[in-house]
């Protein structure tokens, strides 16, 4: 581990986010620099903002953070390095400093593992008719009609995948003991030997019982997964999303949902919010709701524990103190990119 010379600092908005500033990253940070941790940065002015920013020489960002002025790519002081601990950015980091004297970073492929975990988690709980079997029981009954003829089996399913990065590929590694037939429709993806790739997307809903999203929304991907192609799908197939909401046509999800037709689990909405308390989707049984904390990794409870995110910093910082190149590097394109 390099010695501890970094200048290391972060600015809460207003109270330190309790999920990225443990214990036990702190001490890690300790071990690695001179680190302060200042809050309230939102009360502070301008001018105090830039001179305690350019006393560091590394500026961690994160959940909760300040956002960063512009100014500083032209008065940067120390700064050399910004370290985002998450993911998308642009609420604490401007277009300014990416394109400032700066190297940037963020945590890049890190949460790939438990995203994976979610949709396959999702998946199943889909297949095994889990929230029908929930509500049954609730409702005083032990098994019904509709639930027996819709409880299925991973085993030989055919499963689509729509996005084949880092995360769709953790979540087919998955898949693969269970023998699933796997489709992937991604134009820009080198697919493995057990994968089959697809043209578009009407193809793949409609050859497939479940379809996985794992795309990155942009100009290209907005609202691609339309009524059209959820049309294709089969009678009690399966959409799940742990991407985002813009990928799908919400208005047409929630239109075939409401018929039951098919069945969705969807970690994320568009936008991304609750919805409202009357809202008659809260009450379908053939959907289930996971409220964006796919990424969670907060239980077991130990102050101690690093998370995926401390241990992609850590390792970043410990490559920068050596003079190394980092990972997971933000520039202007992969920026625009970003979601």
């Amino acid at each position: 581990m390099p010695s501890p010379t970094l200048a290391l600092l972060h600015i809460a908005a207003a109270e330190p986010n309790a999920f990225l500033w443990t214990p036990g990253f702190e001490k890690a940070l300790r071990e690695r620099g001179d680190f302060r941790l200042l809050t309230n940065g939102q009360g502070m002015s301008k001018e105090r903002l830039l001179k305690e920013l350019q006393q560091a020489e590394v500026v961690l960002t994160g959940w909760g953070s300040i956002s960063l002025p512009p100014e500083l790519a032209l008065e940067p002081g120390q700064v050399r390095y910004i370290c985002h601990l998450t993911g998308t950015m642009r609420k604490e980091i401007p277009l300014e400093i990416i394109r400032g004297p700066f190297q940037v970073s963020n945590w890049r492929a890190s949460p790939a593992g438990p995203v994976a975990e979610a949709a396959f988690a999702l998946l199943l709980a889909s297949l095994k008719c889990l929230p029908e079997s929930l509500r049954a029981k609730e409702a005083g009954a032990w098994v019904t009609p509709e639930i027996q003829e819709i409880t299925g089996t991973l085993q030989g399913s055919k499963v689509g995948i729509y996005g084949f990065g880092v995360i769709g590929r953790r979540f087919a590694e998955l898949l693969r003991p269970f023998g699933c037939e796997l489709s992937v429709f991604d134009p820009y993806a080198d697919l493995p030997h057990d994968v089959r790739g697809v043209q578009d997307l009407g193809e793949l809903f409609g050859s497939c019982d479940a379809v996985a999203l794992h795309a990155p929304l942009n100009d290209q991907t907005r609202e691609t997964v339309s009524a059209d192609v959820l049309a294709r799908l089969r009678d009690g197939g399966i959409l799940v999303n742990t991407a985002r909401g813009g990928l799908v046509d919400q208005a047409a999800l929630f239109a075939e949902l409401e018929t039951g037709r098919i069945r969705a689990a969807l970690d994320v909405l568009e936008p991304d919010e609750a919805l409202e308390e009357e809202h008659p989707a809260r009450t379908w049984p053939n959907l289930i709701m996971t409220a964006h904390r796919s990424a969670d990794t907060t239980w077991p409870r130990d102050p101690m524990r690093l998370a995926h995110y401390h241990v992609t910093a850590l390792e970043n910082l410990d490559r920068y103190a050596r003079g190394e190149p980092l990972e997971a590097t933000m520039d202007e394109a992969r920026y625009h990119a970003s979601t």
